[in-house]
């Protein structure tokens, strides 16, 4: 009899996001570990996301999507749709946005869990604060650059 072993294997993103997108096909739900501050304050590096399978008609402004963007994944808001193309955007980013094809958008944030809570991120009220949030990138800058200038006097 073989004895079990607790053996870590360490993978590259796009294998992992490739086995991810390959259970939502197959219809399940994941949950991941987010890693990284573009998507600060709303989910924060350490927080776990649900993710369920992309579809397009449940597409709505302000809602989380994992995608593929020039050959990495993003965990970004949807902030316009233009065409067929999303336009997502990281809440944490103050100016970069990223331009995706539908095919290339594979899952949605459904819950984010912290703390042992877990918050619904799909509801009407996540989603305005998170628009919200974005279409105040003009002030934040503003405030960066202030700050800026204030340090230097």
């Amino acid at each position: 009899m073989k004895e079990a072993t607790n053996e870590i294997k360490t993978i590259g993103n796009l294998q992992y996001f490739e086995e991810v997108r390959r259970l939502l096909i197959s219809g399940k739900e994941i949950q991941i570990p987010v890693r990284g501050h573009s998507m600060e304050p709303f989910i924060k590096e350490g927080n776990c996301v649900q993710l369920e399978a992309f579809q397009k008609r449940h597409l709505k402004l302000g809602m989380i999507l994992l995608a593929l963007h020039e050959g990495r994944y993003v965990l970004h808001r949807l902030v316009k749709i233009k065409n067929n193309v999303l336009v997502l955007a990281g809440d944490g980013n103050i100016s970069q946005l990223e331009y995706v094809s539908l095919e290339d958008t594979f899952a949605a944030v459904r819950i984010k869990s912290f703390d042992g809570k877990k918050k619904d991120m799909q509801g009407k009220i996540p989603r305005f604060l998170g628009l919200s949030w974005y279409y105040s990138r003009g002030i934040r800058l503003f405030i960066i650059r202030l700050k800026k200038i204030w340090n230097l006097l």
